[in-house]
């Protein structure tokens, strides 16, 4: 994959068309799919993070080529609609957040899962880096899932999040973990709670990056 972040938009583009080209020509591959082409963030911090996206694919309904789509959504949009479309367990954080986590409108549409419309005066900036486990400049806990919820797949919490495994975690004392690169912790007697952060890490913040890398190339089923 390319990001983009340390080069230009056209850089960028020509990498995504190299990319994407092949692909939309190999019927195999744009059967019953769904790929979403988007950036993460915009380069003004003062104004909203409102990005561009494109939605491609043969289950794009064809009265809704072409057009545009003004419902407020953000990454967490495609793991919602991810789990509405074959509805799947949530995951108990942003996904189930309802002014975050709005459904693709023809796979609601589809499945009946009623979007919240958001005020533009409510849309929230979306530009600002929070705390985070991983980030030793800046620590902050992994929150506790929201079992209380229905998600868009209309269940309930994925059941491995359950319990304890969904408890919010801590960061360990600087002075016990050493950072690497790659975002693992080591130290002794951090070794139990870098362990459980790096489960829930990869069962809960991971996801959305996954299918938005995969470009939801996994079959669409409405």
């Amino acid at each position: 994959m390319n990001d983009g972040h340390d080069s230009t938009v056209d850089v960028a583009g020509n990498w995504s068309r190299t990319f994407l080209a092949p692909l939309l020509n190999n019927t195999a591959f744009t059967n019953k799919t769904l790929i979403l082409l988007t950036f993460d963030e915009n380069e003004t911090y003062t104004i909203k993070n409102n990005i561009w996206a494109l939605l491609l694919g043969d289950v794009i309904p064809s009265s809704l080529r072409g057009t545009t789509d003004n419902t407020f959504y953000t990454h967490y949009s495609a793991l919602s609609t991810v789990e509405a479309n074959w509805g799947l367990y949530h995951l108990g954080r942003g996904d189930v957040n309802t002014t975050y986590s709005n459904v693709f409108s023809f796979v609601a549409n589809s499945t009946g899962y009623q979007n919240t419309q958001v005020p533009s005066s409510e849309i929230p900036y979306d530009n600002f880096t929070s705390s985070g486990y991983f980030d030793t400049s800046n620590p902050g806990p992994i929150p506790a899932v929201n079992t209380t919820p229905v998600g868009a797949g209309g269940r309930g919490i994925l059941p491995v999040l359950k319990g304890a495994q969904g408890n919010a975690i801590n960061p360990p004392p600087a002075s016990s973990t050493t950072a690497t690169a790659s975002g693992s912790a080591s130290g002794a007697s951090a070794s139990s709670s870098s362990s459980a952060a790096l489960r829930q890490f990869s069962i809960g913040s991971g996801l959305p990056f996954i299918f938005l890398g995969v470009a939801f190339a996994i079959g669409f089923v409405i």
